[in-house]
């Protein structure tokens, strides 16, 4: 006798939401409303008669059973997106041009080329660092990551995943003597991004500095053009920065990282861009299924909406 299942809206609600750790998230992710989510997450709840989530005032945390739960079906739709992708591969033949900001090419999708090329052998991928909207009327690049609020007008847009951004500082600063973290942020370069826009309050210094009451005027500030710079010197151990969860995952659990203060969820998120007339291209859709489901993978072994604390929010 077959078992039965769960609807599977609700398993593809649960499944976003426990990985944005917000069902407003999901709700982006899948185009429907959040309280569409919830609807469909009590309804997997009572299904199971299991809670799956913690409701508190300022977001949701799974439960320990929807922990348990998630990692099952996580891995399902992962390999529903594998099953479906080796389908497709035959019909992506043939060149795509990805533009990406710096960051995210050299720290989240360098270390997975050799996977993308595993999955999809006959894709010929070009890959363009660039931080500037493209134009993709006039430019090469059929489809784009971009970091921001999702407002990209004349574009269609996928949300791939949040962020979540911490002061941190390279560990080998750590193994010779035991200091704090205000003596950290009080006596080393500070590393800034100059050309933060200002509804990212917590990719600047002031706002941390004011939460470990620290005098910003002592400092000795270093300005940089982008993240990726000031992860890297970060890293080298020359100096703090203030650095994404995505960008820094690898390298904080190589223990070359250490995080000084808790996470803060950024407001900005990731979005997969193409133009309108290339929804239907079958190198994008194929590209695009990829991405979501190494993203599903990656925000999984992170947990970044799930482990976070919510008064981080």
């Amino acid at each position: 006798m077959s078992q039965r299942l769960p609807p599977m809206n609700s398993l593809r609600a649960f499944e976003a939401a426990a990985r944005h750790g917000s069902f407003v998230k999901a709700a982006a992710e899948l185009h429907v409303t959040a309280a569409a989510i919830s609807h469909q997450v009590r309804e997997l709840e009572q299904t199971l008669n299991l809670k799956l989530f913690l409701r508190r005032p300022r977001g949701v945390i799974l439960s320990e059973m929807g922990n348990r739960y998630y990692k099952d079906v996580a891995e399902v739709f992962r390999l529903l997106g594998q099953a479906t992708l080796s389908l497709q591969n035959v019909d992506i033949a043939g060149p795509l041009e990805l533009s990406a900001p710096h960051a995210f090419c050299q720290f989240w999708l360098a270390p997975r080329l050799q996977k993308l090329r595993a999955a999809m052998p006959q894709l010929r991928l070009t890959v363009k660092a660039d931080n500037h909207i493209c134009d993709m009327r006039t430019d090469k690049a059929q489809v784009a990551v971009r970091f921001g609020m999702g407002q990209y007008p004349g574009l269609h847009s996928v949300f791939l995943m949040s962020d979540a951004a911490a002061p941190l500082v390279s560990t080998s600063k750590l193994e010779y003597a035991a200091v704090d973290r205000k003596t950290l942020l009080q006596t080393e370069l500070l590393l800034a991004e100059h050309n933060l826009n200002p509804d990212e309050p917590w990719m600047g210094w002031s706002p941390w500095l004011r939460e470990a009451r620290v005098n910003k005027a002592k400092h000795n500030t270093l300005s940089v053009s982008d993240s990726a710079l000031a992860l890297s010197a970060c890293l080298a151990g020359n100096g703090l920065c203030i650095g994404r969860l995505s960008l820094a995952f690898e390298a904080i659990k190589r223990q070359q990282l250490s995080i000084l203060m808790p996470w803060r969820i950024t407001d900005y998120g990731y979005y997969l861009l193409c133009s309108n007339v290339n929804i239907s291209n079958p190198r994008i859709q194929a590209f695009s299924q990829w991405l979501q489901e190494e993203i599903r993978e990656f925000t999984s072994s992170t947990k970044v909406l799930c482990d976070i604390a919510l008064n981080n929010n």
